[in-house]
């Protein structure tokens, strides 16, 4: 091989490696990592070195119908498991749920939110739904109906679903290595 054609192999190789920085590997990188983090609904807990398993939802078992089958922080939508998405750019990466209760569920903590008429009238519906209109039997809905709080006093359990994991960082840089391993042997 001459000097020039060694030239050119060498440009070809280090504007490709630079495309792959750039724009390949984020996407490799974002594609991954909702992978991994849409594993953790599946698992129920947070996988960083160990399983971290999730509290249950108190609503499994005590909700009769579809709405008591779904796993914990599943509903039939997965609004906040399909929330999780990447953004590439130039070099970087960034994963995150645009939900705004994403965070509240992930780190978990205290919310506070006010007893209108109008979630006291869609509780009743909920409780003639689930026990049948004139029943006497109690259901959670109707403690919600009946209440006379102005605000309630919700306690959220932390049930991480996505951040800082060694097992993700490990599945990444292999995946890296074996792109960057294919850019070198091509």
């Amino acid at each position: 091989m001459k000097p020039e054609q060694a030239i050119k192999v060498i440009d070809k190789k280090i504007n490709r490696i630079k495309q792959a920085i750039e724009k390949d590997i984020p996407r490799l990188v974002g594609k991954h990592a909702v992978d991994f983090y849409h594993g953790s609904f599946e698992k129920g807990g947070f996988q960083n070195a160990t399983l971290k398993k999730w509290a249950p939802a108190k609503r499994l078992g005590t909700i009769k119908g579809a709405d008591g089958k779904y796993a914990t922080l599943l509903s039939r939508r997965k609004e906040l498991y399909n929330s999780i998405h990447f953004i590439p750019g130039v070099g970087k990466v960034t994963i995150r749920s645009d939900k705004p209760y994403s965070r509240i569920h992930n780190e978990g903590g205290n919310i506070v939110v006010p007893v209108t008429a109008k979630m006291k009238k869609f509780a009743w519906a909920k409780h003639y739904q689930t026990v049948g209109k004139g029943s006497d039997e109690f259901s959670p809905w109707k403690g919600l109906a009946l209440t006379k709080k102005k605000q309630l006093h919700i306690a959220i359990p932390k049930r991480q679903f996505m951040g800082s994991s060694t097992d993700l960082n490990a599945l990444l840089n292999t995946k890296v290595s074996e792109y960057v391993t294919k850019i070198f042997n091509q």
